[in-house]
């Protein structure tokens, strides 16, 4: 019988969120062994989902920031909000301008290099 994303990210949020981090990563290990025994390991991505809606404050984004200018920087931090838990910031000059973000598995790249290089495609 197949369970679904949401049943999983359930009984994750169930016998987890009242854990010390330490057994919550034998928790995810057993997890993972159920998953795979169900045939049910591509279904991750959608169990992490249902999960961070049940249990939005147990998911801590850390942020990777390379920034043009100090400027650039600050304002990217200022949108995130004092509790963005940003591991490392950098200054970049060949981005010319703007800022890349990284989270998680997302990049978010708002420079005029990558701009340029957009532009530049399109038009070749």
């Amino acid at each position: 019988m197949k369970i679904s994303p949401f049943i999983y990210a359930k009984a994750l949020h169930a016998v987890s969120t009242s854990k010390p981090p330490h057994e919550r990563s034998l928790i995810l290990k057993e997890l993972a062994i159920i998953l795979k025994e169900n045939g049910d390991e591509r279904s991750i991505e959608k169990i992490a989902h249902e999960f961070e809606k049940l249990a939005p404050e147990t998911i801590q984004k850390k942020y990777f920031i390379t920034g043009a200018t100090e400027d650039d920087i600050a304002t990217v931090k200022k949108h995130l909000g004092k509790n963005a838990n940003i591991l490392k910031s950098t200054i970049d000059a060949t981005l010319i301008g703007g800022a890349i973000i990284q989270t998680n598995d997302t990049i978010i790249d708002g420079s005029i290099r990558r701009r340029i290089e957009k532009l530049t495609e399109t038009i070749a």
